[in-house]
């Protein structure tokens, strides 16, 4: 429910702001993109970054190879048949 989904927002945005370090799994997960949770917490983290560039290490990575060519990926997956 919308509650548990606010609480669970707001947890996690307290421990990005204590965090120097966050750890991204960016392979694509049901669908195209990497999970929309972590391009939020990717996001936050850049944004924090800004105000302390020496304080904060960003790592994305995938779990296994990904086509890198955003318009490939969405082919590969919607138009087989082509």
């Amino acid at each position: 429910d919308s509650a548990t989904a606010m609480l669970i927002a707001k947890e996690n945005e307290l421990l990005m702001k204590k965090s120097h370090i966050i750890l991204l799994n960016m392979t694509p997960w049901h669908g195209p993109s990497m999970d929309v949770g972590t391009a939020f917490e990717a996001g936050f983290m850049s944004a924090k970054a800004e105000y302390q560039p020496e304080n904060i290490l960003i790592i994305g990575y995938y779990e296994k190879e990904v086509e890198l060519n955003f318009a490939k990926r969405i082919a590969s997956l919607y138009f087989t048949s082509i």
